[in-house]
């Protein structure tokens, strides 16, 4: 498939790629799967970002689950393309520097931000109180709640 024009695809890591359940941190049904389909077929590697905020405690072990897990080989996102930084509101600067067309994140919060700036705003399992905190900035906002409804906006089709 061609892949100019297709967009910038920018990805949140924890609590949207990755779960934390009383077993440890694991990957949310089919995400994996579904960031490889897009990446093979609508986007290339170099069109798709990670961009998470952590702090210095969770940038240890953010890595060290990335490196485990093979994330970048499964997926085939490049390493250049993790992005991480320090306090929620930076995506939204990291995404214009970028060129991200269709973000994903479980936080409100961090969409808000990006009002104006990416025009496919996409939050995965929201928390309903924060969705209410930030309606206002909410218009536009496409609600998921598994990895195949996200599946769906890039292959409409299937």
């Amino acid at each position: 498939m061609n892949t100019q024009n297709k967009g910038v695809l920018g990805l949140d890591l924890g609590n949207t790629i990755v779960s934390t359940t009383p077993h440890g941190k694991i990957a949310f049904d089919d995400a994996i799967r579904v960031i490889n389909r897009i990446i093979r077929e609508v986007l290339s590697p170099q069109q798709v970002f990670i961009v998470s905020r952590v702090n210095q405690e969770q940038y240890i072990r953010a890595k060290a689950w990335i490196e485990e897990e093979r994330l970048l080989e499964q997926t085939g996102i490049l390493p250049e393309n993790i992005h991480w930084c320090a306090e929620r509101s930076d995506k939204a600067n990291i995404c214009k520097t970028l060129g991200i067309t269709y973000f994903i994140d479980d936080r409100p919060e961090v969409v808000s931000h990006m009002l104006g700036i990416v025009p496919k705003r996409i939050l995965f399992q929201a928390n309903e109180e924060d969705i209410l905190k930030f309606k206002d900035s909410l218009d536009g906002v496409i609600y998921t709640r598994t990895w195949k409804e996200i599946e769906r906006i890039f292959f409409p089709l299937n």
